[in-house]
């Protein structure tokens, strides 16, 4: 039985306090980095081959994402409103879900801004997972991390005369690697999303709750059949089915 929440929710609290950045382009707080992603298209793929992408579990960090052949060419602290961070991926991964709260704070992460051929590479780790297009808030609070380095006065004017969402592409999980229920995490993976996490400068509660939930994970060998329990087929086209008819509802009512 699992002992620590199944979910990871933010939740509203005191103002936030942004911990200082390990280092200013992996979390976006430079003026060069800041302007490339709120600049960017009003899509989340440019014309100019790059794309937004946003990462919220492992792939947080830029380093994360270098150790492993992507290098973003701009990266920012983001969050995704009306969305939160779960463990309900076949194996006990991440995804996300929309969020039913209307006092949740959304889903932190970063943008990065990538290639179409380096989203090919993080394609090919997310195995059941497919691409999500999301707004997302570039966090603008970021200045306040950059002190006084040469380019703070640009980058408080950049932020004052641009807007702050953009469009960008996140992998969800996919219904055929869906768990029945969120789990708790195993705890590498976990320790490797609150390292992230800290290394990127994330809301510090955010830190100390995923950080809480790394000491209260399993070991991968003692993951339970809860971590591999996903719907069969029928169940999944019945999903689906309520999903669209829901959809369709709410369309109506919007007209």
């Amino acid at each position: 039985a699992c002992c620590a929440p199944a979910a990871f929710r933010s939740r509203p609290g005191p103002p936030r306090r942004r911990g200082r950045l390990a280092n200013a382009s992996a979390a976006g707080s430079d003026a060069e980095s800041f302007r490339r992603i709120v600049r960017h298209p009003r899509t989340a793929e440019g014309s100019d081959g790059t794309l937004l992408y946003f990462g919220y579990g492992a792939n947080i960090a830029k380093s994360a994402l270098r150790q492993r052949g992507v290098s973003p060419s701009a990266s920012a602290v983001a969050r995704a409103p009306g969305y939160e961070l779960v463990f309900a991926h076949r194996g006990g991964y991440a995804t996300i879900d929309p969020d039913p709260s209307s006092t949740g704070e959304g889903c932190w992460g970063v943008v990065h801004r990538i290639s179409r051929t380096e989203l090919a590479v993080i394609r090919k780790w997310e195995t059941g997972y497919e691409t999500k297009e999301l707004e997302v808030e570039v966090a603008r609070d970021s200045l306040r991390d950059v002190g006084e380095t040469s380019d703070a006065s640009e980058l408080k004017r950049l932020s004052e005369e641009t807007p702050s969402r953009v469009r960008a592409l996140a992998f969800v999980s996919k219904p055929s690697a869906r768990l029945r229920t969120a789990v708790v995490p195993f705890d590498a993976y976990a320790k490797k999303i609150a390292r992230g996490a800290k290394e990127v400068g994330l809301p510090e509660k955010t830190v100390a709750a995923l950080e809480a939930l790394a000491d209260s994970a399993v070991s991968r060998a003692k993951r339970g059949p809860e971590h591999f329990d996903v719907p069969s087929f029928p169940e999944r086209l019945a999903w689906k089915v309520k999903e669209t008819l829901g959809e369709r509802v709410r369309d109506e009512h919007d007209e």
